[in-house]
């Protein structure tokens, strides 16, 4: 079954978007080290939930807040995903150290993420 682990927002102006996350949450919010266009999010009461701002979401045409689904199998989540009238709007890509990523569409449109962390 898949569980929900995290949130990921697409920014079109990080340094104001952070500042604003900062200044009326108090979040902790860096550049990652594996990627030029991720920031992550450490938040006070939630130290272990991975929560970031992601360019390459904004670049897709992706302008919400999407929900992360882990998926012990991505490959077939995919699969399912498109027998179910769903559709894949970023394929498999590979994220450093973490494990493999898709965004897709249900079947009302809604946007949502998939990971197959690394084992």
């Amino acid at each position: 079954m898949g569980k929900y682990i995290n949130f990921t927002s697409p920014v079109k102006k990080p340094e104001k978007l952070i500042n604003f996350y900062k200044n009326v949450f108090n979040w902790d919010i860096q550049q990652s080290s594996d990627t030029e266009n991720l920031w992550k999010i450490q938040m006070e009461e939630n130290p272990f939930c991975h929560n970031e701002f992601s360019d390459f979401l904004n670049q897709n045409g992706v302008r919400s807040i999407v929900s992360i689904i882990d998926v012990p199998d991505l490959d077939h989540s995919i699969e399912s995903i498109k027998q179910n009238e769903g559709k894949i709007l970023i394929d498999k890509l590979e994220i450093p150290h973490v494990g493999k990523m898709a965004y897709a569409k249900d079947c009302e449109g809604t946007v949502f993420g998939l990971i197959e962390k690394n084992k």
